[in-house]
């Protein structure tokens, strides 16, 4: 073998050349510095000039709804959520006034009216009636309620709430039963089964009947500092479902107080089993008084003939516990205008005593209608999902203390205001509306909560050179979609006021959390249908404002036929050898090539190509011969017309690159050597490397098996389809190179 015994910039230089040759041959991307195309028009329309008609119809307008993907959601007649937003309804309609509607739904719950003895009842989805039991004696409290109404009103609350007295004397309570069984006894001087005790099914608690006629039975019980009793009429005994009810009962206000007493105070409790039914005897109703954070928490259970659900009975339990811890903690919590978050809190916190119980899930349907036309403030049971994000994101003390301070606030105004300027809301209130709209929401138990289709409130065609405006109120879900017409190219930027926020992800792929970004500057969309990004702004601190600004849209032509992964075989392709040879500045070479490389087109406008082991063989009169080993990546943009290939914005990286020289060995060519040579040394690259701005194109001819690239320097080259995955990258000894399909 002939010893090499050149000159070392002998070495050097052909090296380099071998080494520019070898990118030439390299990323099948073609030649040309030209700019990118000028935009038919380059001045987006400013508001000024005619904005995007912004208006949103109100939910009470829209008979559907758009969604994400496609299609419309029915807007369904939703029931009202509890008997307080029924009265709030009427009264706004002008069909009660106050007090009557009040004496109506008391007189619902006493079982004298039936739904259909009350002019336009309509049976809400909530089973508890603490917050009408509140506005009934707020009302009882006003400077001048009518004198009739009043006087009702006061009936129908003595014979649906016991007073102390009233369970004392119907019970011959006081006895020192400490951790109580269900069998405590209480002291009967008669039977539960009295001809007296029948009339507490129509007179309720306030039933006048014989001295010593004891109706009810008392198990008094402890847990920490809390005094349970729970009272519950004596014919009880005589069925074993029922006295199991009585110990489920216990079971469950003793996970209650125990759930909720790390949180702060927990009283004592009284809760008192009804004889009276309500009209709509298939549901169990329960509900909480109005008392001072010094006094017993009064619970009433109104018993249906029906029964319900032990797991639901024992969350509902919980719920209304946690309107106890309300009351023992916090101010106004009996307040109408705290109900969003005072009912919205207890729903949440019912879960947390009970984790795999979900019976805060029918809500989500709920929410996901409202809130894209109401405020936080103007809902209450479905503020159950935002409640269990912020028991997430700020602990479950953290929530408890923005309790307190909502309970310290006055009306909604205040209220928005503290909420509003709580440290972080803003960034924690957006982070919760995208949740919503990508992964869900997680829940107590495990696992996520979220709604498919998810409704919107319109979708905006991003189809003009323009400005697009889209509005929120504060603490509103902005729902919107983006629609971008298929085989475009937009360039658009955000322009938001300072007190909103915006996320944007691509439809497809919003359950992924690291999908959300701002405004993406450019959109290629697809070839043959349209692309669909999903939009969430939100406000805070007053209504905010949300503009797209559509600077530029051209035409991006797509051909399906490329779309997939193709191959071209180097040794298959001589004529590549020959042009090299050709083409060397006068040094006379001879080359052998083989390996692979791979082009990949997506549907949305993307192009990756991967190198996987090209080697060159090279051979030069008088010269030892070397050979060289390749392997890199590059990306891009491209359109396809059915007869031009053009390509944009591309990138590439040389992963690793081998030589082995005649008579001297193997070596690495380093990071350090790869890029003095392309700052030295032109010649004709199949691709402008670090360019953002270089564009190329080459005609083609696809077809269902190959593509074939028309290449001005090599000729033609005869891609096959292939299903193969490309080839990772190998990375250069002490560079690196990194995979780009990794974080994607």
């Amino acid at each position: 073998m002939k010893k090499f015994s050149s000159p070392q910039n002998k070495i050097k230089l052909i090296l380099l050349t071998i080494f520019l040759l070898t990118l030439a041959c390299g990323l099948p991307f073609f030649p040309g510095d030209s700019p990118l195309p000028s935009p038919t028009s380059s001045t987006a329309v400013s508001p000024d000039a005619g904005e995007t008609d912004s208006t949103e119809p109100t939910q009470e307008q829209q008979t559907t709804l758009p969604t994400l993907g496609g299609g419309e959601m029915p807007v369904p007649d939703l029931p009202p959520t509890m008997l307080s937003k029924l009265l709030e309804q009427r009264v706004e309609d002008g069909v009660w006034e106050q007090g009557e509607g009040l004496v109506y739904l008391l007189r619902y719950l006493a079982g004298e009216l039936a739904p259909e003895e009350i002019p336009q009842f309509e049976a809400p989805e909530a089973t508890s009636a603490t917050a009408l039991i509140a506005r009934a004696h707020e009302y009882l409290n006003a400077e001048d309620p009518d004198p009739e109404a009043a006087a009702e009103i006061e009936r129908l609350l003595e014979i649906l709430i016991p007073d102390q007295s009233d369970l004392d004397r119907l019970s011959g309570s006081g006895s020192d039963s400490e951790t109580g069984g269900l069998y405590r006894a209480g002291h009967s001087t008669q039977g539960g089964t009295s001809s007296g005790c029948a009339n507490l099914k129509g007179e309720g608690f306030s039933a006048k009947l014989d001295p010593g006629t004891l109706c009810y039975d008392v198990i008094n019980f402890t847990t920490g500092s809390t005094t349970l009793q729970i009272y519950f009429p004596k014919q009880y005994r005589d069925n074993d479902d029922l006295l199991t009810a009585m110990e489920r009962t216990r079971l469950a206000l003793v996970d209650s107080v125990e759930s909720y007493r790390q949180y702060g105070k927990m009283g004592d409790i009284n809760l008192a089993f009804s004889m009276s039914q309500p009209a709509d005897k298939e549901n169990t109703w329960m509900m909480v008084s109005p008392f001072d954070a010094d006094e017993i928490c009064p619970i009433t259970v109104l018993p249906s003939v029906k029964g319900m659900d032990f797991s639901d009975y024992e969350q509902t339990v919980a719920h209304e516990v946690f309107h106890c811890f309300q009351g023992f903690n916090f101010e106004n919590s009996f307040s109408g205008d705290h109900d969003w978050w005072v009912e919205g809190s207890a729903v949440y916190f019912s879960n947390t005593v009970y984790p795999d119980n979900n019976l805060e899930h029918r809500w989500v349907d709920n929410y996901y209608i409202e809130s894209i036309s109401k405020s936080l403030l103007d809902m209450e049971y479905p503020n159950a999902l935002p409640m269990q994000f912020f028991g997430n994101k700020m602990g479950n003390s953290g929530l408890i203390e923005l309790l307190d301070n909502l309970g310290a606030m006055g009306d909604k105004s205040t209220q928005q205001t503290r909420l509003a300027t709580w440290p972080g809301m803003d960034e924690t209130y957006q982070e919760f509306v995208v949740a919503t709209m990508s992964e869900g929401v997680l829940d107590t138990g495990g696992g996520r909560i979220v709604q498919r289709p998810t409704p919107v409130r319109r979708i905006e065609a991003m189809d003009q050179e323009e400005w697009k405006v889209f509005k929120v109120e504060p603490f509103v879900a902005g729902f919107y979609g983006l629609r971008y017409l298929p085989e475009h190219r937009i360039l658009e930027e955000p322009d938001e006021n300072a007190n909103v926020r915006h996320s944007v992800a691509l439809n497809e792929i919003r359950s992924q959390p690291g999908a959300w970004s701002s405004l993406p500057p450019e959109v290629r969309s697809r070839c043959d249908e349209d692309e669909e990004y999903a939009l969430v702004i939100t406000a805070v601190d007053g209504p905010g404002e949300f503009i797209a600004k559509i600077n530029r849209i051209e035409e991006a032509e797509c051909d399906p036929c490329v779309l997939g992964t193709w191959r071209l075989d180097y040794e298959e392709h001589p004529n590549i050898n020959r042009a090299i040879e050709a083409n060397s500045g006068g040094v006379p070479l001879q080359t052998e090539l083989a390996g692979d490389q791979f082009l990949r087109f997506d549907e949305n406008g993307e192009v990756t190509s991967r190198l996987a082991d090209l080697t060159i063989s090279f051979t030069m009169e008088g010269s030892p011969s070397v050979q060289s080993t390749a392997n890199a990546h590059g990306s891009g943009d491209y359109t396809a017309d059915g007869e031009e290939l053009t390509f944009f914005n591309h990138s590439s990286q040389t992963d690793h690159m081998e030589y082995l020289v005649e008579g001297v060995g193997k070596f690495d060519a380093t990071p350090d050597f790869i890029s003095s040579s392309l700052m030295n040394f032109k010649t004709p690259n199949l691709m402008d490397f670090g360019s953002e701005t270089a564009q190329a194109a080459v005609s083609y001819v696809c077809s269902e098996d190959t593509l074939t690239l028309t290449h001005p320097l090599f000729g033609d080259q005869v891609l096959d389809r292939t299903d193969e995955i490309l080839p990772t990258p190998v990375p250069t000894p002490g560079g690196g190179g990194q995979n780009p399909d990794e974080g994607q």
